[in-house]
């Protein structure tokens, strides 16, 4: 009867296994974007060139915020189904946290641009913006991404970690499912 519970919980660790190692793989793929966030921010950093790449860095710019916003949702969707306190979870919600932080100062610094190459929509509303609202919002870019870099380090080992206790589990179960069996003589 134990052997037959091993061997019924095999697919349930198996996709545990595997739910870690997409998110993993989403996670190393999210080091991609800090390309694509140092890009948006030297290409700001350089204003003598905005009249030549300001269509550029808007498109780069909102594409790069899409995917900020997709890994997001992917996290929290995550967490979102997994609520119980556990190392792992307390770090996708940190990452969760930095990542909103991260795509909330690259939102202020998108609008800045636009501001700035565009002019503001004044029947909206909108302002011109004063060379210290534009010196904070570009000022608040580097702790949240610094901040977003600790954070998916940290989530990582911790994927990692579950990932290898998974997998550990996973060849202890089919071990134990099928051991070796005893036979009994008379």
């Amino acid at each position: 009867m134990a052997r037959q519970t091993a061997a019924s919980s095999r697919p349930a660790l198996l996709e545990i296994s595997q739910s870690y190692e997409e998110e993993a793989e989403r996670i190393g793929a999210a080091a991609g974007l800090d390309y694509a966030i140092r890009s948006v921010v030297s290409l700001y950093d350089d204003r003598h060139d905005w009249p030549n790449t300001y269509t550029m860095w808007e498109e780069k710019c909102w594409d790069t915020i899409r995917d900020l916003k997709s890994l997001n949702e992917f996290l929290t969707a995550i967490s979102n189904r997994h609520p119980e306190y556990s190392e792992l979870n307390s770090r996708r919600n940190e990452a969760t946290e930095a990542l909103s932080q991260l795509i909330h100062a690259m939102e202020e610094l998108g609008r800045a641009f636009r501001l700035q190459t565009t002019g503001p929509d004044y029947e909206e509303g909108e302002d011109d913006i004063t060379a210290e609202e534009d010196a904070s919002i570009r000022a608040n870019m580097t702790p949240a991404r610094i901040r977003w870099d600790g954070a998916r380090a940290a989530l990582r080992e911790s994927l990692t970690t579950e990932i290898r206790e998974a997998w550990r589990m996973l060849r202890q179960t089919e071990q134990f499912a099928t051991g070796p069996h005893k036979h009994f003589h008379d």
